[in-house]
């Protein structure tokens, strides 16, 4: 075979490799001139590769990274001075924010699903100390609330990292994770009233979930502020299943009318806290110590 020939054929596989991973850049501008953004496309014109944003003055803005036109790995948001301000990234499966302050101390971090915070977010001072914790739920499915971003449990802390008690709205479930079938399961869940007194009771609406999504052994009990609710279980079919429910918190303000000072004026108040613990249901004995 000639040095022509051999020439030739390299040539031709240079071009094929180029082809197949031929990827091209292109840049965006804003109205008034200044770069935009530098965006990576393949040769179908999907996103692939290196996304960068910049400042009108220039400096970096933001940077993503995409796999035929899903975003991958961590995208990262600086600011003017190019300290880090926010990122985004997966693990386990989610969408993990965070946030944080100009001296790179972490601001706030959590869950996003479809823009919307979801689950629990932990908030940080300036100087790295934890602020608060707010559970957020998707409840637009409940007839009274309907709201997608529903601050449900509170939890604040002072200076020292302690519980705020007074100020939080919180609550804990104690039920075992693994349980007998046909057999009377008790748990208690603990409530940190809000809107309530002290003497107050609370309502407490709970029930099964399956697998599928079917509900049974809908059943209700109630607590006082100072004494735990008692759920009883008494689960038929073994599988896996979540304890479902809400806390019904009811509560009352008495002040002093200010243009009278002989009326009170009277508010009444109302609060649900919604809770799911996920539990198993087996046959035996044996299956629990395995």
């Amino acid at each position: 075979m000639s040095n022509n020939s051999i020439n030739s054929i390299i040539v031709l596989l240079i071009c094929f490799i180029v082809a197949c991973n031929n990827t091209k850049k292109k840049k965006y501008y804003y109205s008034t001139g200044e770069l935009l953004s530098e965006i990576t496309y393949n040769n179908k014109g999907i996103k692939d590769g290196e996304l960068k944003q910049y400042y009108k003055s220039g400096e970096l803005k933001a940077i993503e990274y995409y796999d035929q036109g899903k975003i991958v790995d961590t995208t990262k948001r600086f600011s003017k001075n190019g300290s880090l301000i926010a990122q985004e990234y997966q693990l386990n499966g989610h969408n993990i924010y965070e946030k944080y302050y100009e001296n790179g101390n972490l601001m706030s971090k959590g869950k996003v699903i479809d823009t919307l915070l979801t689950g629990w977010w932990e908030y940080y001072h300036k100087d790295g100390k934890p602020k608060m914790k707010v559970e957020y739920m998707d409840v637009s499915k409940d007839s009274l609330i309907k709201n997608p971003l529903y601050t449900n449990q509170l939890i604040y802390y002072d200076q020292y990292g302690k519980v705020l008690k007074d100020s939080s709205n919180y609550f804990t479930i104690d039920l075992k994770d693994t349980i007998l079938r046909e057999k009377i399961s008790i748990g208690y869940l603990d409530l940190q009233p809000s809107v309530s007194k002290k003497d107050d009771f609370h309502m407490v609406y709970y029930w099964q979930e399956d697998e599928q999504g079917n509900t049974t052994n809908v059943d209700s009990t109630y607590g006082k502020n100072e004494k735990k609710a008692m759920l009883r279980i008494i689960p038929k079919i073994i599988g896996q299943y979540k304890l479902k429910g809400y806390v019904h918190e009811k509560g009352r303000s008495v002040r002093v009318n200010k243009e009278d000072s002989t009326m009170a004026d009277i508010t009444f108040k109302e609060r649900k806290l919604f809770f799911e613990k996920p539990f198993v249901v087996v046959d035996s004995v044996n299956a629990i110590s395995k």
